[in-house]
């Protein structure tokens, strides 16, 4: 079991979304002009924000927040890929029916462009803010005095505690 936020996570979650952020998501970047990632949600989430899977019939806690969840989702809309979401069903007829539906739609370009994409600068940004505890703020006083890769080498930075300065450093050194 690997740990995001001190707290256990299932190893299967961790690789995949790591998989996804710095192998499949950027080769497919290069390869189209408008990404998009298509996540078919079969998880439910516990009154505690925990993320449960279904396993033969039961619900299994696998340690990750939802937190954490829809920051992973909102740093990949921040990569500049589009994240689609679709509810799970028990037929695979309906969700294969559906993959082909926005097949047919993206193929004809009707889908909308990305109206913005984000800047290096602002990807640091996002990427702060999924820090529990950091907020728009004080990511903003981190990077007027450094970069993602000097607050990974820094013992003290400015605009942040600590403790804060921790949290980042061992997300950037697990996502190196």
């Amino acid at each position: 079991m690997k740990e995001i936020n001190g707290k256990p996570v299932s190893d299967k979650y961790v690789s995949a979304m790591e998989e996804l952020r710095l192998g499949i998501l950027p080769r497919l970047k290069a390869f189209c002009d408008n990404p998009v990632l298509l996540v078919e949600e079969s998880h439910k989430f516990g009154e505690n924000g925990s993320l449960y899977r279904k396993e033969n019939k039961m619900l299994v806690e696998t340690g990750l927040h939802a937190s954490s969840y829809y920051g992973f989702l909102e740093s990949i809309r921040m990569m500049g890929v589009d994240v689609v979401t679709v509810p799970a069903t028990p037929d695979m007829l309906p969700t294969i029916w559906y993959l082909a539906s926005m097949d047919g739609y993206l193929s004809r370009e009707h889908y909308p462009k990305h109206a913005k994409h984000f800047d290096v600068r602002q990807q640091a940004l996002g990427a702060l803010c999924c820090v529990p505890g950091i907020g728009e703020k004080r990511a903003v006083a981190a990077l007027e005095h450094a970069s993602l890769a000097g607050i990974a080498n820094a013992t003290k930075v400015e605009g942040l505690t600590e403790k804060q300065t921790d949290k980042v450093q061992k997300m950037l050194r697990y996502h190196a």
